[in-house]
């Protein structure tokens, strides 16, 4: 099987998630014991990855936040400040 071809195409067709799993598949001896049906899923699974992380990537640029590094985790919940923290883990669950 022609490897260099199919890793071009892949890449003209804008899989890169695909193409960059497909090229570690290729590095790993030990892939051949999967099956056919097995190691595509890890390709589409790969491809689908990068683009739920480049859609993700593109909300929070398109959010324009203040201080776009900060996440709920890092909220100082200390008694001082008077927060409800069930109320804040409700609010980290989007419920």
């Amino acid at each position: 099987m022609l490897n260099e071809p199919t890793l071009h195409k892949l890449t003209e067709m804008r899989l890169h998630g695909m193409a960059h799993a497909f090229g570690e598949q290729l590095r790993d001896p030990e892939i051949g014991a999967l099956d056919f049906a097995t190691r595509f899923g890890l390709l589409v699974d790969a491809e689908a990855d990068v683009r739920e992380d480049r859609r993700l990537t593109r909300y929070l640029k398109q959010a324009k936040l203040r201080i776009p590094q900060v996440c709920v985790e890092d909220l100082d919940c200390s008694p001082a400040r008077g927060l409800d923290l069930a109320l804040v883990r409700q609010l980290m669950t989007g419920r």
